[in-house]
């Protein structure tokens, strides 16, 4: 029957939503080798009984994967793709948010991926905050090829866009295709759209300061996918180790003033919508990263004069950034760096 392709939704506390698209979504995937991977990410809205309720007779067809993580304390994007991805048995991984409809798409991506099993396909509509940025379609070899999405973002925001251009970076062909179903917002959905923006933000500088330095392949340290869930409705706990993600090698380090003109050659300032500000950002932070000596050669000669703790009380934002590189206390940026903070 050709390629399995798995959408696979993980769900906390978004049971209204599901409930509109789960059984319109089966009887759209009829005929296709599918399987609808639901994780349960701990929620408290009743999500268990109702599948359990209601999706009987579709998990034991084989038609839905139904899994429980019994212990997140907060919804966390990157993470629960990646444990929905893991616990597929699909050839393609298919991200479907709950508040999605699939229409004819299996036919679709049978088709893409016939042609090319090694392709990126991204069913965006080209429009920003209309839930259809991350149905993102990959084979699971390259998933794992790619350490899956990278965890050690913070819980929402530009994972899907970082994996985008992590999967280009391995040579995966991007490719944008018509997505036949629609999406919807409930209200109270996204009700704190300020706070998902500062996060997108912090992550897109994270994901473009990763690239810089040449770490494509995600969670090399730590490895992702892991969890406690239980399987179906057996209630049976089992934990799932981290999956090991074999790092690639990275390129030598480019000097600061390389980077500065790869930024203005590619556009790299775009990523997050707001050139001058990741622009500041991304300066910050390699310089920081650079250390005392190192500082004064990337910034011709200047010596460092403003420390990381100074930074993160002049940008907030970069804190998780430092911690997240475990950038040392005593290692030093230039003074333009007090110029921009003032700003």
């Amino acid at each position: 029957r050709g390629l399995r392709i798995s959408f696979c939704t993980g769900v906390r506390d978004r049971l209204a939503s599901l409930q509109k698209t789960i059984l319109e979504n089966i009887k759209s995937a009829r005929g296709h080798n599918v399987e609808f991977v639901i994780l349960n990410y701990n929620s408290g809205d009743g999500l268990h009984d109702w599948v359990r309720d209601n999706l009987q007779e579709h998990v034991a067809s084989g038609a839905v994967s139904y899994h429980h993580e019994l212990h997140a304390q907060e919804w966390h994007m990157s993470k629960a793709k990646n444990l929905a991805a893991r616990l597929a048995t699909g050839d393609i991984i298919v991200n479907l948010d709950a508040d999605n409809f699939i229409g004819d798409v299996p036919g679709v991506i049978s088709d893409l991926f016939s042609q090319n099993p090694n392709i990126i396909g991204h069913g965006w509509t080209g429009r920003w905050h209309d839930g259809s940025c991350g149905r993102l379609a990959i084979s699971k070899e390259n998933l794992y090829r790619l350490g899956g999405y990278d965890e050690s973002f913070l819980k929402y925001g530009f994972e899907e866009l970082d994996f985008i251009k992590r999967a280009k970076s391995l040579g995966l062909p991007y490719t944008r295709f018509t997505w036949p179903g629609g999406s919807f917002e409930l209200p109270g959905d996204h009700a704190d759209r300020a706070a998902t923006n500062v996060m997108n933000k912090i992550n897109s500088v994270h994901s473009l300061y990763n690239r810089r330095l040449g770490h494509v392949v995600a969670n090399t340290k730590t490895g992702w996918g892991a969890a406690t869930v239980a399987h179906m409705f057996d209630g049976v706990e089992d934990h799932l180790d981290p999956i090991m993600p074999v790092a690639s090698v990275p390129p030598p380090c480019p000097s600061f003033n390389d980077i500065q003109q790869l930024g203005e050659q590619d556009g790299v300032a775009s990523d997050s919508g707001e050139p001058v500000w990741l622009r500041q950002a991304l300066d910050l932070v390699l310089a920081c990263h650079s250390g005392p000596s190192g500082s004064k050669d990337l910034v011709n000669g200047r010596s460092p004069a403003i420390t990381i703790e100074e930074i993160v009380k002049l940008y907030p934002e970069l804190k998780a950034i430092v911690e997240a590189h475990s950038l040392l206390t005593d290692k030093r940026a230039p003074k333009k760096a007090q110029k921009m903070g003032s700003q």
